[in-house]
């Protein structure tokens, strides 16, 4: 029998030793990875399994939803790969996998388990919940067309966490995109230049959040900004008024849905206005201490909308900040006021809240009763004199503690008027045979215009109490305003055309006899004699049933006027 040995055998009961492993993904698989974005796969790579003795012959690898077990997918066995892909699964979103391993040595001897700390599910992208059209607060309108300006509230990610935004300019006039996708970073502000946007368009921003494993989120959009070039319409009916240290304008609202506010524009100079204050509403407080008290100023108003544009200027209003003034009287103080014109127009700079008190004083009159109302569409004082004016009166109006309507009580006004001469028909201001023929034409034909009498007072300044009845008391009323007239005048030489045949003039003893012919209606006769030798004595005044006779003579003047208007006559041409 011969004796055989072998060449031994090594007794191997020890597990190969277990090293460490790694969650990876296609996007990194050197380093730990927290989340997937794949909806089929787990990847995981492992190192450092060793055995001193048989050494290693497999490894085994496992899927569960916790540490160390593998109840997804039981074990599967690699050769001695150390990195595995498994695309059999359906991941759910949100859910934490673990891959398990362990190694196996050539006398079957396994390894205590390692397992990785988890990999989450991560199917969907950011999310985000405001985005507006401008740099810092929404805007719906713009006209800028070469640039936009957009930003957005901060995305929230669940689970892998934000990395990044895309975004993108998009028209949803033309359902295009007017720019590319571009990236931010972490930006939540962008303004994009250079570009060519069509007027009454609208442009939204459009952005994606991109998380940490490059899961796009759904697209959040602006709510759209139009393109908007056009201006709104020039503000109408501007209106301004003015006062000491105050200017308050108004005009009628403007209608654009678009409108902003209104810019006030004021200066010194006709043509060139600066701004000096934005108004919301239509109306505006609109004066400076610069202006001065003694200079025009000059306001208009444009409106702006939303987008900026802005429109032409208003109309144009001046004045000065002063209290009230008078710009003009009606009729006016130089122009005589006649016995029919009682009504007096008093037209102020500014509306008036309180006219005050007037207040009249005369030569004939202590004071006048009068009637005043104001008139808001004229900015005027009406007077209405109610009393008759007296004959060649001088009329002193006093007007105090007139208020306008920023509350300012004006200084005293004054002003005067001068009043007609009674009977002085043709407005000479002297009265002579004209007015003779006149007052006894209207006579004659029962014409109450030239009426006189009766009158109060003294001549000149005679108050008419007219009662549409001629009789002696208006002859009596016209003698003493003649002689008046005659007393108090130059008497100048008067010439008159030759008409007709001559006039017979004779002496007889003492007396002058001028026979006038039947057509005359009235006759002035003017006797100049030598006064140092010579004295003339007429008929004196004398009114009967065919005539109204006057005569006058100035000793010191020497010379004699005898002036006579015919009944008779003026009948015999009205028939």
């Amino acid at each position: 029998m011969s004796t055989l040995y072998g060449d031994g055998i090594i007794i191997d009961i020890t597990a190969p030793n277990h090293g460490s492993i790694l969650d990876i993904t296609d996007l990194e698989n050197t380093t730990d990875q927290n989340y997937t974005s794949s909806t089929t796969a787990l990847q995981a790579s492992w190192s450092g399994f060793s055995d001193n003795l048989s050494g290693i012959a497999a490894y085994e690898y496992g899927v569960g939803n916790e540490s160390f077990t593998v109840n997804i997918k039981d074990w599967t066995i690699v050769p001695l790969d150390t990195l595995v892909f498994d695309d059999s699964f359906m991941l759910n979103n949100g859910n934490t996998y673990y891959v398990s391993v362990r190694a196996i040595d050539f006398v079957g001897n396994i390894s205590n388990i390692i397992s990785t700390n988890g990999i989450v599910a991560d199917h969907e992208g950011p999310y985000g919940s405001l985005a507006s059209d401008g740099d810092s607060l929404d805007i719906d309108r713009q006209n800028n067309t070469e640039t936009y300006s957009g930003y957005w509230s901060t995305f929230s990610d669940d689970l892998s966490g934000l990395l990044s935004y895309e975004y993108a300019l998009y028209n949803s006039t033309t359902s295009s995109y007017t720019t590319n996708w571009e990236n931010s970073n972490i930006d939540t502000v962008v303004s994009i230049t250079d570009l060519t946007l069509l007027p009454d368009n609208v442009y939204k921003l459009h952005i994606q959040g991109i998380d940490s494993v490059l899961n796009a989120g759904s697209i959040l959009s602006s709510n759209g900004v139009l393109v908007d070039v056009s201006a709104p319409e020039e503000p109408q009916s501007l209106v301004g008024w003015f006062s000491k240290n105050r200017i308050y304008v108004t005009w009628e609202p403007n209608t654009e849905e678009d409108l902003a506010y209104y810019k006030v524009y004021a200066g010194t100079s006709l043509t060139n206005q600066n701004s000096i204050v934005d108004s919301y509403t239509h109306e505006a407080e609109a004066y400076l201490d610069e202006f001065s008290d003694s200079e025009i100023i000059y306001l208009n108003v444009t409106a702006v909308d939303i987008p900026g544009n802005e429109s032409i200027v208003s109309n144009q209003v001046s004045g000065i900040p002063q209290a009230a003034k008078i710009n003009k009287i009606i009729p006016d103080t130089s122009a005589t006021l006649f016995k029919d014109q009682n009504q007096i127009s008093i037209h102020f700079s500014q509306p008036l809240t309180n006219i005050g008190s007037t207040a009249t004083n005369s030569i004939a009159y202590s004071a006048m009763n009068l009637e005043t109302v104001y008139s808001e569409s004229d900015t005027s004082i009406q007077i209405s004199v109610t009393d008759p004016w007296a004959s060649l009166d001088t009329v002193l109006f006093t007007l105090s503690g007139i208020v306008d309507w920023a509350g300012n009580t004006t200084d005293e006004k004054k002003f005067t008027f001068t009043t007609y001469l009674l009977g002085d028909y043709n407005q000479d201001f002297a009265i002579d045979v004209t007015d003779l023929s006149s007052f006894v034409s209207g006579w004659v034909n029962n014409d109450f215009s030239y009426e006189l009498g009766p009158v109060t007072g003294t001549a000149p300044h005679f108050i008419p109490s007219r009662n549409e009845i001629y009789d002696l008391r208006d002859v009596m009323a016209f003698s003493r305003m003649w002689h008046y007239s005659h007393e108090t005048n130059e008497l100048p030489l008067l010439a008159f055309r030759a008409d007709g045949p001559e006039l017979s003039v004779t002496q007889d003893g003492h007396n002058i006899v001028v026979q006038l012919p039947d057509q005359a209606s009235a006759s002035h006769i003017s006797i100049y004699y030598p006064k140092d030798s010579k004295t003339i004595n007429g008929a004196g005044n004398a009114e009967t049933e065919d005539r109204i006779h006057m005569s006058y003579k100035s000793e010191d003047e020497g010379i004699f006027i005898s002036e006579t208007a015919f009944f008779e006559f003026i009948k015999r041409k009205r028939n």
